[in-house]
């Protein structure tokens, strides 16, 4: 109400590091909750930065339910709070859930574009998350355009030397969905079966289950059915990781083509 104060901005801590977390797979619904929530009003009158952390979140948000018209009314807003407050994370936030935008689209060049201006801001406050964050990007970009079949035997072979430890969980279902792209489907099968593990509990694990699952549909392996249960509670949802990046398309699409791998209706 209007007597109520502002909640402090130390909330705003809590918040991203709320948010942040919920980025895992399996915290998503609790992180659409609090973001609905919030932005109703029922946590009370919040401070400008609280807002803006909870505007940048929930765009991604509407990234992953396809509310893409809702995206597009409600990004000057949350850009316009970003700029006001003068946050380079929060800008650089909203760069990325911009790329995710013209990703999802089929825009590569003005997305990888709009994720490099992310990474140049966010590199100057902190550099720990890059590497995953640039393969994940860079990838997708290739998954996208169709290239991704001529990087997979570089992919492969980067597994035995590793740029960042964060990277082999990533690298090998990256490499043999190349193989499937480049019609090499006994070198996808092969690397499946010495290279699969189900990848950790963090905010990169929807991209390397999107990807599995896109080999296991071509080969029969990894496990269509882990792959298809693992998948199962984000049907209706867009395959993205992160603040949006599409590492698969609709949800729906791959559990439709594991079920046919699997025989059984869908």
């Amino acid at each position: 109400g209007a007597g109520e104060p502002e909640l402090a901005d130390e909330l705003a801590l809590a918040v991203s590091a709320c948010l942040h977390v919920g980025l895992g797979a399996d915290h998503l619904p609790e992180r659409r909750a609090i973001l609905d929530e919030a932005l109703a009003g029922q946590f009370g009158r919040l401070t400008p930065l609280v807002t803006a952390l909870l505007q940048a979140s929930m765009l991604t948000e509407r990234i992953r339910f396809a509310e893409l018209a809702r995206f597009d009314a409600e990004f000057p807003a949350a850009w316009r709070l970003a700029t006001e407050l003068r946050s380079p994370e929060l800008l650089a936030q909203l760069r990325f859930v911009q790329a995710s935008r013209y990703l999802v689209a089929g825009d590569i060049e003005l997305g990888t574009g709009s994720a490099v201006r992310g990474f140049e801001t966010m590199t100057n406050v902190t550099a720990t998350w890059l590497q995953p964050a640039r393969f994940v990007l860079d990838s997708a970009a290739m998954l996208l355009t169709g290239t991704l079949s001529g990087h997979a035997a570089e992919l492969a072979a980067s597994l035995a030397s590793p740029e960042h430890p964060s990277l082999p969980h990533l690298l090998a279902p990256a490499a043999a969905l190349g193989f499937v792209q480049a019609g090499d489907l006994d070198r996808a099968a092969g690397l499946a079966a010495r290279s699969f593990a189900p990848p950790p509990w963090s905010w990169t694990r929807p991209q390397a289950i999107a990807y599995w699952a896109q080999v296991a549909v071509a080969v029969g392996v990894p496990d269509p059915g882990w792959l298809y249960e693992q998948l199962l509670p984000h049907a209706g949802e867009l395959a993205i990781v992160g603040a949006g990046v599409d590492c698969g398309g609709a949800v729906d699409s791959l559990l439709a083509g594991l079920a046919v791998r699997l025989g059984r209706p869908r």
